[in-house]
Formats: C-alpha cells, sequence, structure tokens
C-alpha cells in the first residue's frame, strides 16, 4: 500500500533510533478521522525507552488547526514513517513513494530484529542479530549522506526522496548566509528531505584542479591553512553557516561531508551542535579548536566519521611520512571495505596493484653478470616506480568508494537479520 491516508492518534509507527510505538495524544481533538483525532506535523509519537518521537512532514495543502496533516508514510525526526492510518481517507499525493516504500520495509526489518533480540536469552547470537539491526539502521541514514556528499560536487538537481535548495526556497533568516564563495572555494548547498522533511547542509570537499589558480583554491584556503594550524577561510565559513542552519532548523538539520568537506563539516558540528556524518574526512588541527571555540570533547557525541579501507587521505593522515605533520579525522570511526557495487546489486572487492615480477636469468652464473645485473636493476627500479603509481591511483579511487562500502555493509545486514527471524 502506497496511498498517503489519513494518520490518527493511537496510529503506529516505524522509528530508526528505537522501537517505534503510537501516535501519542492529543492530535487535533476537533477533526475526527475514523473517530479518532487526526495527526498533524509536530504531534508526538510514543518510543521504547526514550524520548517521543515528532511527526516532521505532512501534506502541505491540508492544515489541521493550522498545522499539516499526517499521513502514512510520512517521517519522523528519528528518521522513521508513520505505517498506519485510516483506510477510507486520502490526503493529497505521495511524494517519493517508492523509496518511502523500500524504507518503511527496511524499518519493518530492523523493528523484527530489534524485538526479537530483545526476547532472546544473552549471548552470541542475541549480539550478533542487535548488531546486525544497529548497524543497519545506522548505515540507512549514513547512505543518504553519502549520497549528498557525492551530488554536492554537482550544482543542481538531487538524489531520489531529496531536494536541494535555491536562494529562494531559503528562509529570510539564510538569503544572506554565505553558501558559496568563489573567492576562497567555499561550496556547499542546503538539502530537504521530502521524506522526513529534515535538513542536510552538506559541504564540498577538495576539488583538484584548483591548486592552478589563486582565487578558489582549496588547498591554500581549505587544506594546508587549516591542517597547519592557520586559518582556513573556508572553515571560518563553515563554522558561520553552521551555527546560522542551526539557528534556524535546530535538531531537524544535520551536516554531511567528504574529505575537505568532511572537516568543515567537522568544524560546523562542533561549532553549532548539529551531528555530523563525514567520509574520508580531512582532519581537525588543534588550533582550529582554539580559533573556534570548540569543545574536542563533544566529538564522540556528534559525529560519525566514515573510512574506506586504503582511502589516499586517511593513509596520509595516519600512515604516510608526513603523517605527524596531519591531524587525524575526528569522531567516531566506521571503516569500510572497498568494493564496487555491481548493477546486480553484488559488490567486488577492489584490488591493489599486483607485485612486479621479473625475468631471472637461466642459471645461478647469471646473476653475477655486471651487464645482465644493470638491466635488471633498472628493470627492477622501473617496475617498483610503476608499481607504486599504480598504487598511488588506486587510493586515489578509494577516496570516493564510500557509499559502496555502505551499501555492502547494509547488504550483509539484511541478510543476517532475515537468516536469524
Amino acid at each position: 500500500m502506497s496511498d498517503p491516508i489519513a494518520a490518527r492518534k493511537g496510529d503506529h509507527h516505524l522509528c530508526l533510533q528505537h522501537v517505534g510505538k503510537d501516535i501519542l495524544p492529543a492530535c487535533a481533538p476537533t477533526i475526527l478521522v475514523g473517530g479518532e483525532p487526526a495527526a498533524r506535523v509536530t504531534d508526538q509519537l510514543e518510543c521504547t525507552g526514550s524520548p517521543p518521537d515528532i511527526i516532521g512532514i505532512g501534506e502541505p495543502t491540508v492544515l489541521l488547526e493550522g498545522k499539516m496533516a499526517a499521513r502514512f508514510g510520512d517521517g519522523t525526526l528519528h528518521g522513521g514513517l508513520i505505517d498506519e492510518g485510516c483506510p477510507t481517507v486520502i490526503i493529497g499525493k505521495m511524494t517519493a513513494a517508492d523509496k518511502r516504500m523500500r524504507l518503511m520495509e527496511r524499518l519493518r526489518l530492523i523493528d523484527q530484529a530489534r524485538q526479537r533480540a530483545a526476547s532472546m536469552p544473552n549471548g552470541p547470537e542475541k549480539d550478533r542479530l542487535s548488531n546486525a539491526a544497529e548497524r543497519l539502521a545506522r548505515n540507512n541514514r549514513s547512505v543518504e549522506d553519502a549520497r549528498l556528499v557525492n551530488d554536492v560536487y554537482r550544482t543542481s538537481g538531487a538524489p531520489e526522496g531529496w531536494t536541494r535548495l535555491g536562494p529562494n526556497d531559503l528562509p529570510p533568516e539564510l538569503r544572506n548566509a554565505v553558501f558559496h564563495d568563489d573567492s576562497t572555494g567555499f561550496y556547499s548547498d542546503l538539502y530537504r528531505s521530502d521524506i522526513d522533511g529534515s535538513y542536510r547542509l552538506v559541504m564540498r570537499g577538495t576539488e583538484f584542479e584548483t591548486w592552478k589558480q589563486w582565487n578558489g583554491n582549496d588547498w591554500l584556503w581549505g587544506n594546508l591553512s587549516q591542517g597547519t594550524g592557520f586559518e582556513g577561510a573556508q572553515y571560518t565559513q563553515a563554522v558561520e553557516l553552521s551555527r546560522q542552519v542551526a539557528a534556524v532548523y535546530g535538531n531537524n538539520a544535520s551536516i554531511a561531508g567528504h574529505s575537505l568537506g568532511g572537516g568543515l563539516a567537522s568544524a560546523g558540528s562542533l561549532a553549532s551542535g548539529l551531528p555530523a556524518n563525514t567520509f574520508n574526512a580531512s582532519g581537525i588541527h588543534d588550533k582550529t579548536y582554539e580559533r573556534y571555540g570548540l569543545d574536542p570533547s563533544r566529538t564522540n557525541d556528534l559525529i560519525d566519521a566514515y573510512q574506506v579501507d586504503g582511502d589516499i587521505l586517511t593513509w596520509a593522515q595516519e600512515h604516510s611520512p608526513i603523517s605527524g605533520l596531519m591531524p587525524d579525522a575526528i569522531g567516531n570511526r566506521y571503516g569500510l571495505n572497498a568494493v564496487n557495487q555491481n548493477p546486480d546489486g553484488s559488490f567486488t572487492a577492489r584490488q591493489w596493484p599486483p607485485e612486479p615480477t621479473f625475468d631471472h636469468p637461466d642459471s645461478g652464473w647469471g646473476y653475477l653478470n655486471p651487464f645482465g645485473m644493470a638491466r635488471r636493476t633498472k628493470d627492477w627500479a622501473a617496475a617498483e616506480i610503476d608499481q607504486e603509481k599504480k598504487r598511488f591511483g588506486e587510493m586515489i579511487e578509494r577516496h570516493s568508494t564510500h557509499e559502496a562500502g555502505i551499501e555492502q555493509q547494509k547488504s550483509q545486514d539484511i541478510a543476517t537479520i532475515q537468516g536469524m527471524m
């Protein structure tokens, strides 16, 4: 079923973060649907063992006591969906219907796994099921941010289920905010979910070719300046914009970024209190905390940092010969495999370049031939250089495979849950 039937007090919802329960009173007490008060945006929903969830989106053309009418399939601030309603009352039209139904199927699976795990005796099987459910829930949200951080490298459009807000879509408080600045290279966009009404401030990462220019140089105004402890103009702009977005949308907004954008998102998160997902992110220098009054103790409460195995930036910051000069990415770290997603939904592991091979002499005496030795040394050096170039290229490719890595984990967890139910 995908009809946007009217939601009411007592109808059930699925929660991404908890076990969801019913829509709480009072809703619209003077407007009855099927004998129950109609539900609206901002009405609350019960969650097991946590504060109530809140309805985040509804039908904008139908107002009930001044608030948008809520329906089956409408989203909540906890990332959930209303999954019941009055079957005889349809309100408006459901946007992104296919995606909503896929999400609902996923949420039901997570809900069933949580309830099943809660009923199991303590032990490895319970832990396995619970861990799969919680990782699937976390990745169900983070994969949306992974798509958005890929999309923000473009200048128009949005992934399925999202709307990129233009200047005319912004509230008055953000009309003069700086989202793009050609002089520093800072670029961000604000997206709104068509499903739950939440907002994402998404920071663009390094554009490699900008090293050739002065204005808009990501390396100068973003990476090198901040990474060595000086003020990075892009970081100053990210901090200010994040605070402005938080002042307007509060807990209905979050931040995301990839590469340099991940560093910008991290600083913006600590400055504003908005949660952030980052992907193969640049690190935050100690001087940056001091400069903007950021509290590093809040890092793990606010930021989840996803890192692909073998990613070039993570390697440079943590394992390269110059790693001691570079700050590490911050936040709760979640590792991802380096994989490609195939058209049929399967995954193929990315491979490192093979070790170079050499021609060996026919006999042991051949190793003593100085001419042969010189040739082999030259061949060996050339092969080693070629292999290092290929390895470096593979690390660069892995820098942008975060979405596939999350999708692989989702696939694994779905299989685990389905196999244990």
